[in-house]
């Protein structure tokens, strides 16, 4: 997720200034001035409150602070903004690596605020120091938390954890059905299959039982065929005398 620090270095960078730790709390104690713990004012990508009217940008346009489409926008037209001459002071402090409260110094002394912070923003880059994880990491206005900027991170992560959810649910239900398999289901088809052997054993036993009597039967009747036949021909001539 984008933040106050990724925004300070992205500045940085347009501007040539060195990415220093003074620079950075440089930057960070400037956008805390200006919207203090995260405020969502509208401004999104615009955590120093430029202002339409104050600059001419390409796009937008009406009264208050603008609103800039994205997070890269948001770097740029900050950077060109710092570029203007009324401002070369605060780019020379930043591009000279020197300390932060130099740079804070410029910006206090330059016509950004009118108010010029109270004279209160070089002696805030101690609550800087202090909470450095808090007011680097604190989301810039307009950032989706968490996920890609402008591409619907939430839903796309959303999507994901659902998937991997659903994935996870999938694999715990084909654990169980592998489980009932086991336990189950294969035991009976074990014992139907046992059975069916042995049924079938059995029946090739009879039919060789079948066999054997039938080998054993044929010759026995074939000898009384054979005696009977014997006796009818002595019968026979006997009847004709």
């Amino acid at each position: 997720m984008a933040n106050r620090l990724d925004f300070a270095r992205g500045v940085l960078s347009l501007l040539g200034a060195p990415d220093t730790p003074d620079n950075e709390a440089a930057m960070l104690t400037w956008m805390w001035a200006e919207e203090g713990p995260g405020i969502n004012d509208g401004a999104s990508f615009n955590p120093l409150n430029i202002s339409a009217g104050d600059y001419p940008h390409s796009g937008t346009g009406g009264a208050g602070a603008y609103a800039f489409v994205s997070f890269d926008q948001g770097v740029q037209v900050t950077a060109d903004f710092l570029h203007q001459g009324i401002y070369a002071g605060i780019v020379s402090a930043l591009q000279s690596g020197g300390s932060g409260s130099s740079v804070l110094q410029a910006i206090q002394d330059s016509p950004w605020a009118a108010s010029q912070y109270g004279g209160q923003l070089v002696g805030e880059i101690s609550g800087t120091l202090a909470d450095w994880a808090g007011r680097a990491g604190a989301p810039i206005a307009g950032a989706p938390p968490g996920g890609a900027l402008g591409s619907g991170g939430v839903g796309v992560q959303g999507a994901t954890s659902g998937t991997a959810a659903g994935g996870s649910a999938t694999a715990t239900n084909a654990s169980i059905t592998s489980s009932i398999t086991d336990s189950v289901v294969q035991p009976i088809l074990k014992g139907a299959m046992r059975i069916v052997l042995t049924g079938v054993a059995v029946a090739a036993g009879l039919a060789l039982i079948v066999i054997g009597a039938t080998r054993v039967v044929a010759p026995s009747v074939q000898a009384a065929t054979d005696q009977a036949s014997d006796i009818a021909g002595p019968v026979a001539a006997a009847a004709a005398l």
